[in-house]
């Protein structure tokens, strides 16, 4: 059985938010991204503690929205 995957951001970027958006810059790649909302959101939640599982929750709660489970055949 594998460990379940917890998503975590590198070290390396550099991240200012604002306002609840953030813009990131990735000095490796010279990149510089907007984040609205959301996207400020789950990628303060990737801090490599929580679980995909975990995270979805987590996002849905914030955006008052509910989860609905995926099944595989």
């Amino acid at each position: 059985m594998t460990a379940p995957i917890k998503p975590r951001m590198r070290d390396d970027l550099t991240v200012v938010e604002l306002d609840g958006e953030a813009v990131m810059y990735d000095d490796r790649s010279g990149e510089l991204h907007h984040l609205n909302a959301t996207a400020t959101l789950v990628a303060e939640l990737c801090d490599g503690t929580a679980t995909i599982k975990e995270l979805s929750a987590d996002i849905s709660g914030a955006c008052r929205i509910v989860v609905c489970p995926v099944y595989e055949f």
